[in-house]
Protein backbone atom coordinates (compact mmCIF):
# COMPACT_ATOMS: atom_id res chain seq x y z
CA UNK A 1 0.00 0.00 0.00
CA UNK A 2 1.64 3.15 1.36
CA UNK A 3 5.20 1.76 1.23
CA UNK A 4 4.80 0.84 -2.44
CA UNK A 5 3.41 4.31 -3.19
CA UNK A 6 6.36 5.96 -1.39
CA UNK A 7 8.81 3.71 -3.22
CA UNK A 8 7.14 4.61 -6.54
CA UNK A 9 7.34 8.35 -5.73
CA UNK A 10 11.04 8.02 -4.80
CA UNK A 11 11.77 6.20 -8.08
CA UNK A 12 9.84 8.82 -10.06
CA UNK A 13 11.69 11.65 -8.31
CA UNK A 14 15.04 9.96 -8.95
CA UNK A 15 14.20 9.51 -12.65
CA UNK A 16 13.10 13.15 -12.92
CA UNK A 17 16.34 14.30 -11.28
CA UNK A 18 18.35 12.09 -13.67
CA UNK A 19 16.55 13.57 -16.69
CA UNK A 20 17.23 17.11 -15.44
CA UNK A 21 20.92 16.34 -14.84
CA UNK A 22 21.38 14.62 -18.23
CA UNK A 23 19.58 17.47 -20.00
CA UNK A 24 21.84 20.01 -18.31
CA UNK A 25 24.92 18.04 -19.34
CA UNK A 26 23.63 17.74 -22.93
CA UNK A 27 23.02 21.49 -23.13
CA UNK A 28 26.46 22.17 -21.66
CA UNK A 29 28.15 19.89 -24.21
CA UNK A 30 26.08 21.04 -27.17
CA UNK A 31 27.21 24.42 -28.42
CA UNK A 32 24.14 25.99 -30.03
CA UNK A 33 26.36 28.49 -31.84
CA UNK A 34 27.62 25.60 -34.01
CA UNK A 35 24.12 25.49 -35.51
CA UNK A 36 24.29 29.10 -36.69
CA UNK A 37 26.31 28.59 -39.92
CA UNK A 38 24.34 25.56 -41.21
CA UNK A 39 21.05 27.25 -40.28
CA UNK A 40 22.01 30.47 -42.08
CA UNK A 41 23.10 28.47 -45.15
CA UNK A 42 19.85 26.44 -45.25
CA UNK A 43 17.59 29.48 -44.89
CA UNK A 44 19.64 31.51 -47.40
CA UNK A 45 19.35 28.67 -49.91
CA UNK A 46 15.62 28.23 -49.33
CA UNK A 47 14.89 31.95 -49.68
CA UNK A 48 17.44 32.80 -52.37
CA UNK A 49 18.57 35.70 -50.18
CA UNK A 50 21.45 36.09 -47.75
CA UNK A 51 20.20 35.44 -44.22
CA UNK A 52 22.09 36.12 -41.01
CA UNK A 53 21.33 35.15 -37.41
CA UNK A 54 22.84 37.18 -34.57
CA UNK A 55 22.45 34.69 -31.72
CA UNK A 56 21.09 31.21 -31.21
CA UNK A 57 20.34 29.14 -28.12
CA UNK A 58 18.71 25.83 -27.19
CA UNK A 59 16.66 24.76 -24.18
CA UNK A 60 15.14 21.42 -23.20
CA UNK A 61 12.61 22.46 -20.55
CA UNK A 62 9.67 22.73 -20.37
CA UNK A 63 9.74 21.68 -24.07
CA UNK A 64 12.68 21.47 -26.46
CA UNK A 65 13.10 24.99 -27.83
CA UNK A 66 15.25 26.97 -30.23
CA UNK A 67 15.68 30.73 -29.84
CA UNK A 68 17.23 32.82 -32.61
CA UNK A 69 17.75 36.56 -32.36
CA UNK A 70 18.68 39.42 -34.69
CA UNK A 71 17.60 37.63 -37.88
CA UNK A 72 18.15 39.56 -41.12
CA UNK A 73 17.00 38.59 -44.63
CA UNK A 74 18.60 40.65 -47.40
CA UNK A 75 16.67 42.58 -50.02
CA UNK A 76 16.58 41.69 -53.75
CA UNK A 77 19.91 43.47 -54.36
CA UNK A 78 22.80 43.93 -51.91
CA UNK A 79 22.28 47.70 -51.99
CA UNK A 80 18.54 47.39 -51.12
CA UNK A 81 17.13 47.66 -47.62
CA UNK A 82 16.68 44.26 -45.92
CA UNK A 83 13.52 42.34 -46.79
CA UNK A 84 13.04 41.40 -43.13
CA UNK A 85 14.58 41.98 -39.71
CA UNK A 86 13.30 39.94 -36.77
CA UNK A 87 14.25 40.74 -33.18
CA UNK A 88 13.61 37.20 -31.93
CA UNK A 89 12.18 33.89 -33.15
CA UNK A 90 11.26 31.10 -30.70
CA UNK A 91 10.28 27.53 -31.65
CA UNK A 92 9.03 24.99 -29.09
CA UNK A 93 8.80 21.36 -30.26
CA UNK A 94 6.57 18.56 -28.91
CA UNK A 95 8.54 15.43 -27.96
CA UNK A 96 6.14 12.50 -28.55
CA UNK A 97 5.24 13.27 -32.21
CA UNK A 98 8.97 13.23 -33.08
CA UNK A 99 8.94 9.48 -32.41
CA UNK A 100 6.28 9.11 -35.14
CA UNK A 101 8.32 11.18 -37.62
CA UNK A 102 6.22 14.32 -37.27
CA UNK A 103 7.37 17.77 -36.24
CA UNK A 104 4.75 19.42 -34.09
CA UNK A 105 5.67 22.88 -32.95
CA UNK A 106 3.89 23.66 -29.73
CA UNK A 107 4.67 27.31 -30.29
CA UNK A 108 6.14 29.56 -32.95
CA UNK A 109 6.69 33.06 -31.62
CA UNK A 110 8.04 36.01 -33.59
CA UNK A 111 8.98 39.25 -31.85
CA UNK A 112 9.12 42.61 -33.63
CA UNK A 113 9.40 41.54 -37.27
CA UNK A 114 10.09 44.40 -39.68
CA UNK A 115 9.21 43.37 -43.25
CA UNK A 116 9.68 45.51 -46.36
CA UNK A 117 8.16 44.14 -49.55
CA UNK A 118 9.39 46.05 -52.60
CA UNK A 119 7.16 46.25 -55.66
CA UNK A 120 8.28 45.92 -59.26
CA UNK A 121 7.31 48.47 -61.93
CA UNK A 122 3.98 46.77 -62.53
CA UNK A 123 3.14 46.85 -58.80
CA UNK A 124 3.76 43.15 -58.08
CA UNK A 125 5.63 42.22 -54.88
CA UNK A 126 9.24 41.05 -55.18
CA UNK A 127 9.31 38.17 -52.71
CA UNK A 128 12.16 35.88 -51.68
CA UNK A 129 12.18 32.36 -53.03
CA UNK A 130 14.60 29.63 -53.99
CA UNK A 131 16.77 30.27 -57.02
CA UNK A 132 14.96 28.85 -60.01
CA UNK A 133 16.81 26.25 -62.00
CA UNK A 134 16.49 26.34 -65.75
CA UNK A 135 14.34 23.55 -67.09
CA UNK A 136 15.93 21.13 -69.55
CA UNK A 137 15.10 21.65 -73.19
CA UNK A 138 12.22 19.50 -74.42
CA UNK A 139 13.30 16.30 -76.17
CA UNK A 140 13.09 16.21 -79.95
CA UNK A 141 10.55 13.83 -81.47
CA UNK A 142 12.07 10.37 -81.87
CA UNK A 143 14.87 11.09 -79.37
CA UNK A 144 15.47 8.37 -76.79
CA UNK A 145 13.87 8.94 -73.40
CA UNK A 146 16.13 8.66 -70.36
CA UNK A 147 15.10 6.04 -67.80
CA UNK A 148 13.01 7.53 -65.03
CA UNK A 149 12.14 10.54 -67.17
CA UNK A 150 8.38 11.06 -67.62
CA UNK A 151 7.20 10.38 -71.16
CA UNK A 152 4.62 12.42 -73.04
CA UNK A 153 1.27 12.10 -71.34
CA UNK A 154 2.84 11.00 -68.03
CA UNK A 155 2.82 13.37 -65.12
CA UNK A 156 5.89 13.51 -62.94
CA UNK A 157 5.08 12.06 -59.55
CA UNK A 158 5.37 14.40 -56.62
CA UNK A 159 6.69 12.69 -53.54
CA UNK A 160 5.95 13.95 -50.06
CA UNK A 161 8.99 15.07 -48.09
CA UNK A 162 9.61 11.78 -46.23
CA UNK A 163 6.05 11.73 -44.89
CA UNK A 164 6.79 14.79 -42.80
CA UNK A 165 3.79 16.60 -41.41
CA UNK A 166 4.03 19.98 -39.75
CA UNK A 167 1.56 21.40 -37.30
CA UNK A 168 1.85 24.42 -35.07
CA UNK A 169 -0.34 24.48 -31.97
CA UNK A 170 0.25 28.17 -31.34
CA UNK A 171 1.56 30.95 -33.57
CA UNK A 172 2.13 34.39 -32.12
CA UNK A 173 3.56 37.42 -33.90
CA UNK A 174 4.04 40.52 -31.77
CA UNK A 175 4.65 44.15 -32.76
CA UNK A 176 4.89 43.50 -36.51
CA UNK A 177 5.61 46.24 -39.04
CA UNK A 178 5.01 45.47 -42.72
CA UNK A 179 5.65 47.86 -45.62
CA UNK A 180 4.51 47.01 -49.16
CA UNK A 181 4.91 49.91 -51.56
CA UNK A 182 2.66 52.71 -50.28
CA UNK A 183 0.93 50.48 -47.70
CA UNK A 184 2.02 50.19 -44.08
CA UNK A 185 0.84 48.01 -41.19
CA UNK A 186 2.22 48.91 -37.77
CA UNK A 187 1.96 47.33 -34.31
CA UNK A 188 0.46 44.16 -35.79
CA UNK A 189 -0.30 41.25 -33.48
CA UNK A 190 -1.35 37.89 -34.90
CA UNK A 191 -2.11 34.59 -33.18
CA UNK A 192 -3.57 31.28 -34.30
CA UNK A 193 -2.87 27.69 -35.34
CA UNK A 194 -1.41 26.10 -38.48
CA UNK A 195 -1.65 22.55 -39.84
CA UNK A 196 0.17 21.38 -42.99
CA UNK A 197 0.30 17.81 -44.35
Amino acid sequence: GIRELRRLLVVAAALAALVVILSGVALYLLDAEKLREPLQAQVSSALGRETTVGGISLALFPLPALRASEIRIAGPKPSDRPFAEIAELRLRVAILPLLAGKVVLRALEVESPRVRVPLDRSGRPILPGPATATAPAPAKPGAPVEPGEPTKGEAAEERPADGLALAVDRIAIHDARVEAGPWLIENGDVSGRLSLD
